[in-house]
């Protein structure tokens, strides 16, 4: 789950992304048990052919959308409405980059280009993506952890205050332990999005108990609601 450096036209590491300069080659192999497939994309995807994609049984995307306060992909309109044309269940994801500015801040980055959530059936909640430094060697961006909750806290919060929904948060069980010392009570509200092993059940973060989204290691293209189509439907406007 490192180096999700999508902005300098690399494939984004930790969420599922399209390979072969965007293009779908295949279904996958062996979706997890009782899931609804799905792709996560980002600037290093161009040329997606959504309908192939739809073909194949992919049911929803998350479209990379923000880092920081800064960087935008260029992408993301194309890329959502792409999704939306062959009915696909559509999402943004911003990466996190909690030593440049507040959570408040980048939040409303965030939902100022594209973050944001409708009751219309097929818009899934926003996600933030918590992983390791990409950008230096302070795996946790260089803040105390007691920090990093803090920033988690104002994103969220943020989020929720200007568009009734909490966010998804993409992370894993050790960067959640390293970067916050295994704190913050977010998992009574905010869904949990993490790698699954391909054996054997993934450890989940500081109270969470279940998970609502996971992607598989071993497979860069897909992504998995983890539950049924209606299901996906009825979390995207719940």
């Amino acid at each position: 789950m490192r180096m999700p450096t999508w902005l300098a036209g690399l494939a984004l590491a930790g969420i599922a992304v399209l390979g072969l300069n965007g293009v779908a080659t295949a279904a996958p192999a062996a979706a997890p048990p009782n899931t609804v497939t799905g792709v996560g994309v980002g600037a290093a995807d161009t040329n997606i052919d959504w309908a192939q994609l739809k073909a194949e049984g992919v049911e929803f995307a998350y479209v990379m959308d923000t880092s920081g306060t800064t960087s935008k992909n260029p992408l993301f309109t194309s890329q959502t409405q792409g999704a939306r044309g062959v009915d696909m269940l559509v999402g943004a994801v911003h990466f996190a980059l909690p030593d440049t500015s507040s959570g408040t801040t980048q939040a409303d980055y965030f939902l100022a280009n594209g973050g944001g959530w409708t009751a219309n059936s097929n818009t899934l909640p926003p996600v933030v993506d918590l992983e390791w430094n990409p950008y230096g060697s302070a795996a946790c961006y260089g803040i105390s952890q007691a920090a990093m909750v803090s920033w988690i806290s104002q994103f969220l919060t943020e989020v929720h205050a200007k568009t009734t929904r909490w966010p998804v948060i993409y992370t894993d069980d050790a960067w959640w332990t390293e970067c916050t010392g295994d704190k913050g009570a977010f998992a009574a509200n905010d869904p949990l999005w993490t790698n699954q092993p391909a054996s054997g059940s993934a450890a989940l973060p500081y109270n969470w108990t279940t998970l609502t989204f996971l992607s598989v290691p071993t497979d860069a293209l897909h992504a998995y609601y983890n539950g049924t189509l209606a299901g996906l439907i009825k979390f995207a406007n719940s």
